[in-house]
């Protein structure tokens, strides 16, 4: 009987029921069972406190190899006891979650892990998935070193950590300008308002913002970064006219919000937090420019 005339065991069965099929074609000689059965006990020797299904990640082995690789050369050499640990995160086995949260620090990853928020980012990004993403450990191929592939994955949580600080820097510069350098006179009451709540006042508008829909915070961005009324249309697909509709409404829901919250923070009724906001919106407004659509 040759390798091809050879039944197949429920290992062989499963994995090539999930395979590529241009990866079947390349492993039609080959005897998979003994093969799947040493990555296996590579898999379980290297986290032998797993106990993971085996069919089902023989499936999830083969759903990751690619028919532009030399299959039966590189199958029985794959990195398959970080692969087991990665298929035992995607079925949120408690040990498996434990010792990855292991690999993600500053001993493993570098000074990048260093930071709380990059720890906090890449455990979402990679156990959870951000902004309906599925988990980004079901990405790790097994063809390197799961630390290697930590340590990328490390890298872009701390530019995307390092983005979003820059456009929040943006959207407080551009909401919140001191008017420092412009020429403009500081109502001296206003500074007093200020130095008294300016605290409580950033971060009601922080709240506020972040509780604007994902569109509505993305077009603030937008516009708060100089791109033109006309250009975020075109982002868009709509007329000017909708921009600077979505704006004006925009600017109503945040200021609304803004009060709301800073009244929660401060505690005081609502007449008393409009004449706050009444005198720090004059520097508010300025600094909005969402008033008219530029000519």
């Amino acid at each position: 009987m040759t390798p091809a005339d050879e039944p197949r065991a429920p290992l062989g069965q499963s994995f090539l029921a999930h395979c590529d099929p241009r990866v079947a074609r390349q492993l039609e000689k080959v005897l998979l069972e003994p093969i799947l059965e040493s990555l296996l006990d590579r898999a379980r020797r290297g986290w032998p406190e797993l106990a993971l299904d085996e069919e089902g990640f023989v499936a999830h082995l083969a759903q990751r190899l690619s028919p532009e690789e030399d299959v039966a050369a590189s199958l029985p050499v794959r990195n398959v006891a970080d692969l087991y640990l990665a298929f035992g995160c995607i079925k949120r086995h408690p040990k498996a979650v434990a010792e990855l949260h292991k690999l993600m620090t500053p001993e493993v990853l570098g000074p990048l892990a260093g930071s709380d928020d990059v720890r906090d980012e890449l455990a979402q990004t990679i156990l959870v998935g951000r902004e309906g993403q599925p988990p980004a450990i079901g990405g790790y191929s097994g063809r390197g070193r799961l630390t290697r592939w930590l340590c990328a994955s490390a890298l872009r949580a701390a530019s995307k950590i390092r983005r979003k600080a820059n456009r929040e820097a943006e959207v407080e510069r551009f909401f919140l300008a001191d008017g420092e350098g412009s020429g403009s006179v500081i109502d001296p009451e206003l500074e007093i308002i200020r130095a008294h709540y300016r605290e409580d006042f950033n971060a009601a508008f922080h709240e506020a913002i972040a509780s604007l829909a994902v569109r509505e915070r993305n077009v603030l961005r937008l516009y708060s970064g100089g791109l033109s009324i006309e250009r975020i249309g075109d982002c868009y697909r709509v007329h000017r006219a909708t921009v600077h509709r979505w704006l004006t409404t925009i600017r109503a829901s945040l200021l609304e919000r803004t009060k709301t919250r800073l009244g929660e923070r401060l505690q005081i009724p609502p007449t008393d937090v409009e004449s706050l906001l009444r005198l720090l919106r004059s520097e508010l407004d300025v600094s909005l420019r969402l008033g008219e659509p530029e000519k």
